[in-house]
């Protein structure tokens, strides 16, 4: 399925990750019809009060800027935790009305704006930061600093797609932020796209 562009597709692609006792742990969003990308660390959480093992348990999850706010199963089929810090999770069916996100490598975005969507502490419906992009660092991450006033990018972010308004597309994925500053970091497009590949799997 190809992904069509636009903001319309960014809201629709949307996932909030929960944890099996109904929790919010973190944000992710689709890149095929079926699969949704989020962090490892986000899984982990997820999955830290069931019985099993990582790949045999199952992730619940929903999106909730569409419609009745859908909500789904999936199961993990590609974990790389560390630096790249990325999740892959294959629904169980795809979701009617969600829409996977456009993505651009992720380069050559200093001074670029940027809208995120993430599940902070007592906002478990979710709420926009935005602010400005700058470059690289010796993670491998992208800094992005929030504009102020208005919402910091912090726990309950992980996972979120990080959409770059120049290219009209999601460059990056969130994956960690300075305690108590505007300061936080993203695993571009890129990144994400090797460890898709290392897995296997055709999105």
């Amino acid at each position: 399925m190809a992904a069509a562009r636009g903001s319309d597709v960014f809201e629709a692609s949307q996932v909030r990750i929960l944890s099996a006792s109904g929790g919010v742990v973190g944000a992710g969003f689709l890149v095929a019809a079926d699969v949704v990308c989020t962090c490892a660390h986000v899984v982990a959480r997820a999955v830290s009060d069931a019985a099993g093992g990582m790949a045999s348990t199952p992730v619940d999850l929903d999106f909730p800027v569409l419609s009745g706010r859908p909500q789904a199963r999936a199961t993990v089929v590609s974990w790389r935790s560390g630096g790249a810090d990325v999740a892959l999770l294959r629904l169980d069916a795809a979701v009617e009305g969600a829409r996977p996100a456009p993505l651009p490598d992720g380069t050559g975005v200093w001074g670029h704006m940027f809208r995120v969507f993430g599940y902070p502490d007592h906002a478990d419906c979710g709420v926009w930061a935005s602010g400005t992009l700058r470059a690289g660092q010796g993670s491998g991450w992208v800094q992005m600093e929030a504009q102020e006033p208005g919402p910091r990018i912090s726990e309950g972010f992980s996972g979120a797609p990080v959409w770059d308004e120049a290219q009209d597309g999601v460059v990056g994925m969130t994956v960690a932020a300075h305690l108590g500053a505007s300061t936080a970091y993203l695993l571009p497009s890129a990144g994400q796209a090797r460890v898709r590949a290392r897995a296997g799997h055709r999105l």
